[in-house]
């Protein structure tokens, strides 16, 4: 059900949102006075005003529902894109910088994958550069690892 109400208004969520709250504050000040356009009539300020907080109501589930799909969401990179380094075996030492390459067999949007080095003795994870992807279904990027300490660094 949120499926079908964010492919409707996928544009259409933040006007949703500004034409509500501009009702709100169109039937709060009585209208346009200011370009002789008042609203005179009592039930008129409440029908706007309540017609303004539906669609601020609205857009508020509208924009919800986009973020609870987009966590929802799967994003497994393995299935969706089957990206792999070629240049370096799992466990392999590495020493900085180091240039890693691999194949992949969707092209995700730019912005979306990162090399990213784990330190295993600290059980912490660190993003580095983006990689760079080609229309021959290769990517690289170069990374400098480790910050000084000389612990061990592997990558996989």
């Amino acid at each position: 059900m949120w499926k079908f109400f964010t492919k409707i208004t996928e544009k259409q969520t933040l006007t949703i949102l500004l034409v509500g709250a501009a009702l709100v504050v169109l039937s709060a000040f009585h209208g346009l006075v200011f370009v002789h356009l008042p609203i005179t009539s009592e039930i008129w300020i409440w029908i706007v005003a309540g017609l303004g907080f539906l669609l601020v109501l609205l857009g508020t589930i509208l924009a919800l529902a986009k973020v609870f799909e987009s966590r929802n969401s799967k994003n497994n990179f393995k299935d969706d894109y089957d990206i792999k380094i070629t240049s370096h075996k799992t466990n392999d030492p590495v020493r900085t910088p180091i240039e890693l390459r691999g194949d992949y067999k969707n092209m995700p949007k730019p912005g979306m994958v990162f090399a990213v080095e784990r330190n295993d003795s600290r059980h912490q994870y660190y993003i580095k550069e983006e990689l760079v992807f080609y229309n021959n279904n290769t990517w690289r990027t170069q990374i400098n690892i480790g910050n000084g300490d000389d612990l061990p660094r592997t990558s996989w």
